[in-house]
């Protein structure tokens, strides 16, 4: 199952290494990522694996996303690197250095439920107010599931219930898929701040698709 934990806040002034994302990955290939001063040169990753010998790969300097503005960049760019040969269970540990300088390290766990090819992420709130509902975990994601596995997709399975109600990292979590399912189950509050049609429609069901979007 997929799953992972909130990101590191964003860099604050004065920093000069700030990694993003920790908890649970997905893949056995996992990118992470660290906001860096430029004028620190060229920036390495180090990770562990099960506490083992420590790996040192080099980054190179992301260029995807949106941009907003000109020259908010000059003083630190988001640098990547690719963490390989993990397997479903391994604990891996992580940090980011440079010429003098070292970033805090984090810690994620390989999940053993992966290597599918849709992220079903429920956010059925089963653990939340309104309405009250019995369980702990999500009560529909299954019947998503068997759906995609009929239609000739495998899947995997993010339940925010059984993960402190935390959104999926998007490189620990949505990066790995093609597409996502977002099914919110019998919970009532996301319609509540939708229009008057929607706030009047019945609660969803395992028939009624969640919106899919390309991961």
């Amino acid at each position: 199952m997929k799953q992972e934990a909130a990101e590191v806040p964003h860099v604050r002034h004065g920093l000069n290494l700030r990694p993003s994302g920790r908890g649970a990955r997905q893949g056995k290939n996992q990118t992470v990522q660290v906001n860096a001063k430029r004028k620190l040169g060229p920036i390495f990753l180090n990770y562990q694996v099960n506490d083992g010998r420590t790996h040192v790969r080099t980054t190179k300097e992301w260029r995807g996303g949106e941009r907003y503005g000109k020259g908010y960049d000059r003083y630190y760019h988001r640098m990547r690197g690719q963490i390989t040969g993990t397997k479903p269970g391994d604990t891996v540990k992580v940090w980011f250095s440079s010429l003098g300088k070292k970033s805090g390290s984090f810690t994620y766990k390989v999940h053993d439920d992966i290597g599918g090819k849709v992220l079903v992420l429920a956010a059925e709130d089963v653990t939340g107010l309104t309405p009250a509902q019995e369980g702990t975990e999500a009560k529909y994601a299954g019947a998503y599931a068997q759906a995609l596995q009929a239609a000739g997709y495998s899947s995997d399975v993010y339940d925010m219930d059984k993960m402190g109600r935390k959104a999926p990292h998007p490189l620990g979590v949505l990066s790995h898929y093609k597409a996502v399912i977002w099914e919110t189950g019998d919970d009532i509050i996301p319609r509540a701040r939708c229009s008057r049609r929607a706030r009047a429609s019945p609660p969803r069901t395992p028939s009624t698709w969640g919106s899919a979007r390309r991961a």
